[in-house]
């Protein structure tokens, strides 16, 4: 018995316990099948390095709304006058805006008692506005400060009194609607006060000293 024992203990191999009671089982490393390895080299220190986390693509930026850039509109109610005068607005910022105007045509004066005729008539105008409801893009109400100068030829006194000649600054308040299509309409209404007198004719009151500023736009927004 003591010789069976000893030549069993020769033959059990390492880490193997050697009890009788126990049955011989080989070891067996432990699995790492269920882990995903992310071991990527050793640096020269000896030192396993690891996968960073991946991380996830960046959102793609939506881009911004096409934005409309300009108004462009012919003033009907200059025609009484009659002028031919035309408006253009530029946006400076959502709720910025500045605006020329352009108006040409002829004014009644007085050559001779109460004879009348027409001469030529030059208007421009220029506007800068803010839109404290709404935006430029849409429309809305917008608040703004104006010049208007004015000039009719010859020296004859003018026969009307709907053209101040000189530069007036002033004022104005306005509403401007705009279509989804980019129909728009847009008016306003404010006060100037003559700054200068204007060469060529005279005023219908020499007196006249403000004048309404004002305008109806029928044109596009673009």
């Amino acid at each position: 018995m003591r010789i069976a024992s000893v030549v069993a203990l020769l033959f059990v191999p390492a880490g193997v316990s050697a009890s009788p009671s126990t049955p011989l089982t080989p070891s067996t490393p432990p699995s790492t099948a269920s882990t995903p390895s992310t071991y990527v080299g050793e640096s020269k220190s000896g030192r396993k390095h690891e996968l960073a986390p991946i991380e996830a693509a960046p959102a793609e930026f939506e881009e911004e709304p096409s934005h409309r850039w300009v108004t462009i509109t012919w003033q009907p109610l200059q025609a009484l006058i009659p002028l031919a005068s035309f408006a253009v607005e530029a946006r400076l910022a959502s709720r910025w805006s500045a605006s020329v105007v352009l108006g040409y045509g002829n004014a009644p004066v007085y050559v001779s008692g109460d004879r009348k005729e027409r001469k030529p008539a030059l208007q421009l105008g220029a506007l800068a506005s803010y839109y404290v409801a709404g935006s430029f893009d849409d429309g809305g109400v917008h608040v703004g400060a104006a010049a208007q100068w004015t000039r009719v030829d010859g020296d004859a006194r003018l026969a009307t009194g709907a053209v101040r000649p000189g530069l007036l600054l002033g004022p104005l308040v306005g509403f401007k609607w705009v279509l989804r299509g980019g129909f728009t309409l847009d008016s306003q209404i404010g006060i100037g006060f003559l700054a200068a007198e204007g060469g060529g004719a005279p005023p219908n009151d020499p007196d006249q000293k403000t004048a309404l500023l004002g305008s109806f736009g029928i044109g596009w927004t673009l």
